[in-house]
């Protein structure tokens, strides 16, 4: 499947401070570099693997010429402080993270290491870095500037089920950065003239009561907003929505791979494979590298997937995304492909054309009108 949209993922200016960098004078491969990585979930993680490709692919080798020291959240928000420490301690080379509450921690545990982060929707509204542009300090990353999409996705979500005026939005209501993309979905939910049932989550046995109070007010539709928290009990999450035949949409292409219905978002395996880019500029030196803020978009995905029957066993997936002639599949004539550049964040073609939003519309409403028989 292919992407289908560039997307406004921000490469923000490495700040890393000299002093506190590795001595790379020699280039990589001169030494066995130790990579801190922070995760907030549990093994296995997929998107640790894409890490670990990235870095294959740009020649380096764990055990040869870097050992990855790993630790894990297991969920537990409260945990990331003393991991991020522990790795601070251990004197790593560089940290990677992925999440708002991950960047936090380790930016708070050191002001020398260099920081990579990914997954962080708004760093500079949850206070990761004061600046796109001129981020300072030891911290960097990439940035989906994800607050700018929930207007789009509520678009989306109104051409699958136009007269919907209350949705809900599922989202954990304990990471800074969700709290920011609810705001912004809120207020964008104001300007289409929709109501927002906000339904916060962040333990395991919050789900049961969600799901009461999601039934009870019986919303049009469903949106799930994307965190660790979330992704990792994505098949719970959608097992509801597909029981319940309630519109649903998502922030990554994880959900339609469990059987979601349509996903609009930024590829995350994407941004770990720059994560790996960022360590390799970073290892090379000789001095910290600069990265033009607005550098080389990434991709939006825009996929459907048949909803799955609560008896089913699996889903039968098409995409909007695939790069196929709109006129040359008659099999599968919901497919359609676009591919335009965007220029900055906030333009307004990170959205998809309406022509593309329509017709995955369409394929997702026959798909629930399918989906009882």
């Amino acid at each position: 499947m292919h992407v289908t949209r560039a997307a406004p993922i921000v490469a923000l200016a490495l700040g890393i401070l000299i002093a506190g960098a590795p001595d790379r004078s020699a280039g990589a491969g001169a030494k066995l570099w130790r990579l801190g990585v922070l995760q907030p979930g549990t093994p296995p993680e997929p998107l640790l693997e894409a890490f670990r490709e990235g870095l294959r692919d740009l020649g380096y080798r764990e055990g040869r010429d870097v050992v990855l020291e790993v630790r894990w959240a297991e969920g537990q928000v409260d945990r990331l402080t003393d991991l991020a420490v522990e790795l601070a301690t251990l004197k790593v080379d560089v940290i990677t993270t992925l999440s708002t509450p991950a960047a936090l921690a380790a930016r708070r545990a050191t002001t020398t290491i260099p920081i990579i982060f990914t997954g962080v929707g708004d760093p500079v509204g949850s206070g990761v870095v004061p600046s796109l542009a001129r981020p300072g300090g030891n911290v960097t990353g990439v940035s989906v500037l994800a607050t700018e999409l929930s207007g789009k996705r509520l678009e989306i979500l109104r051409e699958i089920v136009p007269k919907a005026s209350r949705l809900a939005m599922l989202w954990n209501d304990t990471n800074p950065s969700m709290v920011l993309r609810a705001r912004e979905t809120e207020l964008a939910a104001a300007t289409l003239g929709v109501t927002i049932q906000s339904v916060g989550v962040h333990t395991l046995t919050d789900f049961d009561s969600a799901f009461r109070a999601i039934e009870t007010e019986r919303p049009a539709a469903l949106l799930t907003l994307v965190d660790p928290f979330t992704r990792q009990h994505r098949k719970r999450i959608v097992d509801f929505a597909a029981q319940r035949r309630l519109p649903a949409i998502y922030e990554s292409r994880e959900f339609v791979d469990a059987g979601g219905l349509i996903c609009y978002g930024p590829s995350l395996t994407a941004l770990q494979r720059r994560a790996a880019a960022y360590v390799d500029k970073i290892l090379r030196g000789p001095s910290p590298p600069i990265f033009p803020s607005n550098s080389r978009p990434r991709s939006n995905w825009l996929s459907t997937s048949r909803p799955r029957k609560a008896s089913a066993s699996h889903s039968h997936q098409r995409s909007c995304s695939e790069r196929i002639r709109w006129s040359s599949d008659p099999a599968a004539p919901q497919r359609v492909s676009s591919n335009f550049a965007l220029q900055r964040p906030g333009d307004s073609r990170c959205s998809p054309p309406a022509a593309e939003r329509r017709r995955c519309a369409g394929a997702a409403r026959r798909w629930l009108g399918r989906s009882g028989s």
